[in-house]
């Protein structure tokens, strides 16, 4: 159990070699062990570090394996963050309706279960999802298609603790209602968190402009970031983008072509600041995740 805390760190650090055996050697003792608990966490670890080594479809298969053994101990929170990572892998291939059953999954059961911060990165990230006319047509409307579609994957047992938290039928469904108009009417700048992603980014900034001043220090540190977020889907593009402004290239046209609304307010910003335009805050948020 020690040695798997250092899987997050390992990850951090881009040491994905060595994470992938650490995480093959605790599956090993966990499954000696019978320690259920510690093998869905394991799993979906598992999950997480294919899907950033560029393999969808492996990272979906431990993924669901995962999500049995948290349904195994009726956690909510598990299973729910089990649900929502299935979504994220399952976009690479499968249809809207399928990907779409385990969001609203997750967003259910965070709603049900007070998880208001997952709740509201959950309702962000399906409306950017449902603002594509094709998702928006194909995702589920009713707790009984949410139920079955999920329930496709064995062991998962969505309607019973689903019950359990809410019997209520009527209920149940008002708050899958809820959540679809919610994600349906949110602003577009409400549903990329804009502000949040700027606070986030605003030390790698920071960083890039001291590194464009010489400091070898802050550049290492930036070289170090953007080879982790190259990796991943939804920040590629904008590390790219900021290794072009590192090397010199400052013409906003060309920078800005092909970025979305949070890639182009991030790249923007710095491009301020590097014209004297804007000061940045040398203050310390969370690192940006990942995903957004």
């Amino acid at each position: 159990r020690t040695e798997f805390n250092d899987y997050g760190p390992l990850l951090s650090l881009g040491r994905l070699d060595r994470a992938d055996r650490l995480l093959g050697h605790c599956q090993e003792v966990f499954e000696a062990a019978a320690d259920t608990e510690r093998l869905g966490k394991v799993l979906s670890a598992r999950a997480g570090l294919a899907n950033r080594q560029g393999h969808p479809g492996p990272a979906a298969h431990h993924e669901q394996a995962a999500l049995r053994y948290h349904y195994v101990h009726s956690d909510p929170e598990g299973v729910a963050a089990s649900h929502h990572n299935l979504a994220n892998y399952l976009r690479a291939g499968a249809a809207p309706e399928e990907w779409l059953a385990h969001r609203l999954a997750a967003t259910l059961l965070y709603r049900l279960t007070g998880m208001t911060r997952d709740l509201q990165d959950n309702l962000r990230q399906l409306a950017r999802e449902l603002a594509d006319p094709a998702a928006a047509a194909a995702a589920p409307t009713t707790i009984d298609q949410v139920r079955q579609t999920v329930e496709r994957v064995d062991g998962v047992r969505f309607g019973a603790l689903l019950e359990a938290l809410q019997p209520d039928a009527g209920r149940q469904q008002g708050a899958l209602d809820d959540i679809l108009h919610t994600a349906r009417t949110m602003p577009a700048d409400q549903a990329t968190g804009l502000d949040r992603h700027l606070d986030q980014w605003e030390p790698v900034l920071a960083a890039i402009l001291a590194a464009t001043t010489g400091d070898q220090g802050a550049l290492q540190q930036v070289d170090g970031v953007l080879d982790r977020y190259a990796d991943t889907r939804d920040w590629a593009a904008l590390a790219g983008v900021l290794r072009r402004i590192l090397a010199g290239d400052r013409d906003p046209e060309t920078l800005l072509a092909d970025l979305d609304p949070v890639d182009t307010a991030i790249v923007t910003r710095l491009l301020d600041a590097l014209a004297g335009r804007v000061q940045l805050s040398l203050a310390d948020p969370p690192e940006p995740s990942d995903e957004r």
